[in-house]
């Protein structure tokens, strides 16, 4: 019973590898191995044997995926379903996570007549347990599970599809790290000039404005580059960067 507990934990960490590992699954670890835990026989079940026996159902929820783009956040619900029961599906998971580069990946396979919900994600604004304590599940916030008896396949995606923005965590945006009010510059001032404004405010570079419209950015590496080569009196429009790249203050 150790190992069967501690295949599954060996399998949710990556065996402690993951980023979502805690202080709490190593601890359950140490207390797997002193109830008797048998290593090799995890070694044996590892994840890359699980992928082989398994490439069948991962490959339908490969194909089975829906993308969903939120708040600036790509996320994938994926479903199949079958009548024989098979393990492994945090690891199924996790691969189809790394093979899509999304920030979060919910797999939810029907299998003996329960529905399993899992979900992994590789970004901090994702966190699956309000989500998944609807069906009574648990784990961490950005590795949890839950299984649900009875239940039909399709009105859990549904369920999940229309419940997936409780995952995700307001981002931090531009306002909140802004500077304002911003300093601003003309851009027939000088490169000495925009060097002596720089040093006194500590800024490394300034907007350029003219008649109250955005024309351009300076950097302090602009400067420099301009007074190397002794040109210090040039004008700043003559060295700023004319296409410039702006974002909203809501810009996550």
């Amino acid at each position: 019973e150790a190992t069967l507990f501690g295949l599954g934990l060996y399998t949710d960490t990556g065996s402690f590898t993951y980023s979502t590992t805690t202080s709490r699954d190593l601890s359950a670890a140490s207390f797997l191995m002193e109830k008797g835990m048998n290593l090799e026989i995890i070694q044996r079940f590892s994840e890359h044997t699980l992928y082989d026996q398994q490439q069948k159902i991962f490959n339908h929820l490969f194909l089975n995926s829906r993308e969903y783009k939120l708040e600036g956040l790509h996320i994938i619900i994926s479903h199949y379903a079958q009548k024989k029961f098979q393990g492994g599906l945090a690891s199924l998971t996790r691969k189809l996570l790394e093979i899509t580069g999304a920030d979060a990946v919910i797999s939810i396979v029907e299998m003996q007549k329960r529905v399993y919900i899992i979900g992994r994600a590789s970004s901090g604004r994702i966190n699956f347990l309000p989500l998944i304590s609807q069906w009574g599940g648990g784990g961490h916030q950005q590795a949890a599970s839950a299984t649900v008896k009875g239940a039909a396949l399709n009105e859990i995606v549904e369920d999940v599809t229309k419940h997936l923005t409780k995952i995700i965590r307001p981002a931090i945006t531009a306002q909140a790290i802004m500077s304002s009010p911003v300093k601003t510059i003309e851009p027939d001032l000088s490169i000495d000039e925009a060097h002596q404004l720089m040093f006194r405010y500590g800024h490394t570079g300034f907007p350029v404005v003219k008649d109250e419209k955005l024309v351009g950015i300076i950097s302090r590496r602009d400067v420099d580059k301009a007074k190397h080569h002794g040109l210090g009196h040039a004008p700043v429009k003559a060295y700023m960067s004319s296409q410039v790249i702006t974002v909203s203050p809501g810009t996550p």
